[in-house]
């Protein structure tokens, strides 16, 4: 299935050794609608850029994750607004958008 959404060699290769990652640490195998569901959240989280898909793979088996999710430096919010939700910032500038 991965091979469908990315062309690289190196992505493939690397998919292929995530597999086996998940297999060391006795994880249960991706039954189908959450081995594509898995390709979508990278597709998602990467834009589809395939070096990113890489990077972050390489990141979650290095923090010894079960899924794969992004390394902190990258933005993986769609919003350019850096105040994060919560914030009495983000609470302030909610009011004043009521008006």
């Amino acid at each position: 299935m991965i091979n469908n959404l990315y062309t690289s060699h190196e992505l493939r290769s690397k998919w292929e050794e995530w597999l086996q990652y998940r297999k060391e640490r006795k994880l249960p195998k991706y039954v189908p609608t959450g081995l594509k569901q898995t390709i979508t959240h990278l597709e998602l989280i990467t834009g589809g850029d395939q070096n990113k898909a890489i990077e972050f793979i390489d990141y979650s088996m290095a923090q010894n994750f079960q899924g794969i999710y992004p390394k902190p430096n990258y933005e993986s919010r769609t919003s350019k607004d850096n105040r994060k939700p919560g914030t009495s910032e983000a609470r302030i500038e909610g009011l004043i958008n009521l008006r």
